[in-house]
């Protein structure tokens, strides 16, 4: 288990801000933008910081499973949940309006839940 130590967390929290400078670039006023996330993970990943955090966030990302309910035709809302440790204790509050979550949304979520101290991986 990989402890998040305060560096790392203090690393973590600029995540929100290369999330909303993403998004400004690309014109994306969603909450959570695939295209967005995965651009701030990008330039996360290019700057150097966290980089342990974010590769083990990636392979939690790997090994989610989903509950789904469907509520018509072609409306369907799935919350992602992990059977093990670190993460079956994380719960996402806001389910996503597909089948599958994207990636790089989830881990967003997963790194922004370590920078709070919510999650320890």
């Amino acid at each position: 288990m990989m402890v998040v130590t305060e560096c790392v967390k203090q690393e973590l929290k600029s995540l929100p801000v290369l999330f909303r400078e993403a998004a400004a670039e690309l014109g994306s006023t969603r909450v959570c933008c695939p295209k967005a996330a995965a651009k701030a993970l990008r330039k996360l990943k290019a700057s150097g910081k966290a980089t342990d955090a974010l590769q083990r966030a990636e392979e939690l990302a790997g090994a989610v499973h989903y509950e789904r309910r469907g509520y018509g035709p072609g409306v369907t809302y799935s919350w992602p949940y992990w059977r093990e440790e670190p993460l079956k204790t994380l719960k996402l509050k806001e389910p996503w309006p597909a089948v599958r979550w994207p990636k790089a949304v989830l881990v967003y979520e997963i790194l922004a839940s370590a920078s709070k101290g919510e999650v320890r991986f």
